[in-house]
């Protein structure tokens, strides 16, 4: 592995540090701006894993370490915002539901006011 090889690992690395913080703050804009870099980072990381041959040296050992923890760590940020955004739509999707539900009229025929969300208990 070239000087260059360990400065692809190197540099993949810390694109997935930055778009980690981003996640780990949950700033998805800031982690959706890294991206564009972090797919250009990643085929140039596969294009040179593809053209090494032989083990790579021990020198860059540590940075390969370093790059594994991101990648993990990534993973469980990753799913952590996709989670939260579906929460996020899915809030938004029952009120703007409820929002435009027909009118419902109450006994009498006079329209019925909404009363907003309701909780029920089983308790005796």
């Amino acid at each position: 592995m070239t000087a260059l090889s360990i400065a692809v690992v190197t540099g993949l690395a810390d694109i997935l540090a930055r778009e980690n913080a981003a996640l780990a703050a949950m700033d998805l804009a800031a982690a959706a701006a890294c991206l564009a870099e972090k797919t250009a980072a990643l085929t140039r990381f596969a294009e040179t894993v593809a053209s090494e041959t032989g083990p790579w040296p021990a020198e860059v050992a540590p940075e390969a370490a370093r790059l594994d923890g991101l990648a993990r760590e990534n993973r469980v940020l990753l799913g952590r915002a996709m989670a939260a955004q579906e929460r996020v739509i899915g809030i938004v999707a029952g009120a703007i539901a409820s929002a435009s539900a027909p009118p419902a009229y109450g006994a009498g025929g006079r329209l019925a006011a909404r009363t907003g969300p309701l909780a029920l208990s089983a308790r005796a």
